[in-house]
């Protein structure tokens, strides 16, 4: 476990190749090679997507084009584009994606083992995929709710709830030092930053390596290079108040990553939550999840996960949505319960809600357009009880 101590945070790799079958691991280094090489498109791949822009307004007549001022937009949209590109240049810069850091808390994310598992994934390949692109100018967006200024709104919408319960629950700043939290889809990292900011020792786990990538960047090196300016509404073309609403920069990240309390471990880990938490049965004190319950294929999976995760007498901090991301996706498994049917399997596991209220939540949204993604998001804490027992067992404490 390579977990940090104060200023940086240390992540964890997902599980070595020789934890995986040669045909997993191929897939994988493909994979990761395949996120590499979006970010270095994203340049090419934008100036593309300017250009069709322009041919459209290229149509229209001389005079009407003379009052829009086409010509400097155009100049200040690729101007925007190419500073986005040097922030995502420097997120994937390979020397920085497979450094040992060898720091004090031991080896970074991007330690031996996941350098060993996805050598050879640079150079030449097939183009990103549209989608991988899309995840791209996604995590433009991700940095500015995660990490800049403008995101603060967004943040305590959804994530000062939680912590606002782990203040409540955890009254005593001094003990939290000794208990651990779990953050299951991550993200960027900011809500796992804020709990360990709190003094417990947190730690993050998130799927999405270009999730990673960027909060490895966020975390890690943004310390050395200083602040930076993303544009992360230069895409949006609809719904625009004004120019300079779209091309608008945010600097981020808005705080220092370093500063956290002395002696607190805060680290994250890569891979499927279902997959890295096995085998780690009463380990967590609180598992405080955010936008995350949904991602499952099948929630009750999920459930028992985290009742087998926490301690006796640990909690559960829950708040979100029911999107369920698989819903609409072509062959891939997806049970969509209503949230009475999730409550009612959470009370089957065995926990015991504590709290239950709703929430409006914006999501990742363009703050000063014209339109905002907003969920009634469900606000829940959960305990599992002193003396647990295992669901369907005959007494036996679990």
């Amino acid at each position: 476990e390579t977990e940090g101590v104060g200023p940086t945070c240390r992540e964890r790799a997902a599980p070595a190749p020789s934890a995986m079958g040669d045909q997993e691991e191929e897939e994988e280094r493909k994979h990761f090679a395949a996120v590499v090489r979006s970010f270095d498109a994203y340049l090419d791949h934008s100036c593309r997507r300017l250009d069709r822009e322009a041919a459209q307004l290229a149509r229209l007549p001389p005079a009407t084009r003379a009052v829009l001022d086409l010509e400097r937009k155009a100049a200040a949209l690729r101007e925007a584009v190419r500073a986005n590109a040097g922030v995502l240049a420097a997120i994937a810069e390979p020397h920085q994606v497979f450094e040992d850091d060898g720091g004090p808390g031991g080896p970074g994310m991007h330690s031996r083992e996941l350098a060993a598992r996805t050598a050879g994934s640079q150079g030449p390949g097939p183009p990103p995929a549209e989608s991988d692109m899309d995840k791209v100018r996604s995590t433009l967006k991700q940095l500015a709710r995660d990490w800049s200024e403008e995101g603060a709104e967004e943040r305590a919408q959804c994530y000062e709830p939680l912590l606002a319960d782990l203040r409540r629950l955890y009254p005593d700043a001094r003990a939290r030092g000794a208990l651990q939290v779990l953050i299951p889809g991550a993200g960027l990292g900011r809500l796992a930053w804020e709990v360990a900011r709190l003094g417990f020792n947190a730690q993050g786990n998130e799927f999405s390596y270009h999730m990673l990538l960027a909060s490895n960047f966020v975390l890690n090196r943004c310390a050395d290079v200083g602040p930076m300016r993303v544009h992360p509404y230069v895409h949006q073309t609809i719904n625009v108040r004004t120019f300079s609403d779209r091309v608008r920069a945010l600097e981020v990240p808005d705080v220092h990553p370093g500063a956290l309390p002395e002696g607190v471990a805060f680290s994250m880990a890569a891979g499927d939550f279902e997959e890295v938490y096995q085998g780690q049965a009463g380990a967590w004190d609180c598992v405080a999840t955010c936008f995350f319950l949904d991602t499952a294929h099948d929630v009750s999976r999920y459930l028992a996960l985290i009742w087998a995760l926490l301690r006796p007498g640990g909690v559960w901090l829950n708040l979100g949505p029911l999107l369920y991301h698989f819903a609409e996706v072509a062959g891939e498994h997806s049970v969509e319960l209503p949230w009475e049917d999730v409550k009612r399997l959470a009370r089957a596991q065995g926990l015991h809600l504590e709290g239950e209220a709703w929430r409006r939540c914006r999501y990742a949204g363009n703050s000063r357009g014209m339109m905002h993604t907003e969920y009634d998001c469900v606000h829940t804490v959960w305990r599992k009880p002193e003396q647990a027992q295992a669901p369907g067992s005959d007494g036996a404490a679990a």
